[in-house]
């Protein structure tokens, strides 16, 4: 099971097809790679953003981990 926005293309070359489930199971977040060392300046305000923000919605149903990487 996977998000479409990962498969689309394949689905609309044919190479992959939807199965139809009867009853949605929840996506749990899928985490964010990431390199340990030598990011830029862009990338680590971005990739903190991003885990701030997925830890900010854990309120809200969903499983926020606090996620640490080298400075």
């Amino acid at each position: 099971m996977l998000p479409l926005s990962f498969v689309r293309d394949f689905v609309q070359q044919g190479e992959l097809a939807l199965v139809k489930m009867r009853d949605t199971q929840p996506m749990l977040p899928m985490g964010l790679l990431h390199q340990e060392s030598g990011m830029s300046e862009a990338t680590t305000k971005l990739f903190d953003f991003l885990t701030r923000a997925t830890t900010d919605r854990a309120g809200r149903g969903r499983t926020g981990r606090k996620v640490s990487h080298a400075d």
